[in-house]
């Protein structure tokens, strides 16, 4: 039996299979906690075009392979008409995942200790994604702690 090198596995090519979403190691969102009355907190998450711009062009590339848009052969739909029929819906997508992720890598790295789900938050603001390039999330979650039952 020869030794032969690897190849075939892919692991480097792929990356791994954690975290699920990919964030850009080269940007920094804004994360800010605010703690409200009781044991809320607030998370706002901040996302710039550099976060989840290579994530749109992929998952737009995506559309265009598989589209099937009337008067064209799959795959060959034009890029400006795969823009123009799903961008926006994209560009939420992929921003939401962003931060939503940004925000569970928070929580795990300060340690914070929470009860239930992380929620999007009512504070959350308008989001403009056909004019804007920078979006804020605000996500709530109750703190956990200890907590006696009984006397």
């Amino acid at each position: 039996m020869v030794a032969a090198p690897d190849l075939g596995s892919g692991a480097e090519r792929r990356g791994g299979s954690s975290p699920f979403v990919r964030t850009n190691p080269n940007t920094i969102m804004k994360i800010t906690q605010e703690n409200l009355a009781g044991h809320e907190v607030l998370i706002s998450v901040t996302v710039s075009e550099n976060d989840y711009k290579d994530a749109v062009e992929k998952a737009l590339k995506e559309y265009k392979r598989k589209a099937n848009v009337p008067g064209f052969r799959p795959g060959m739909v034009p890029m400006g008409m795969i823009n123009k029929l799903y961008r926006k819906g994209v560009l939420a997508e992929e921003a939401y995942k962003q931060a939503s992720q940004a925000a569970f890598d928070y929580i795990e790295k300060e340690k914070i200790d929470y009860v239930g789900d992380v929620l999007p938050s009512d504070r959350q603001g308008k989001l403009d994604f056909d004019k804007g390039t920078e979006f804020e999330f605000v996500f709530e979650l109750g703190r956990g702690g200890q907590y006696r039952v009984g006397r």
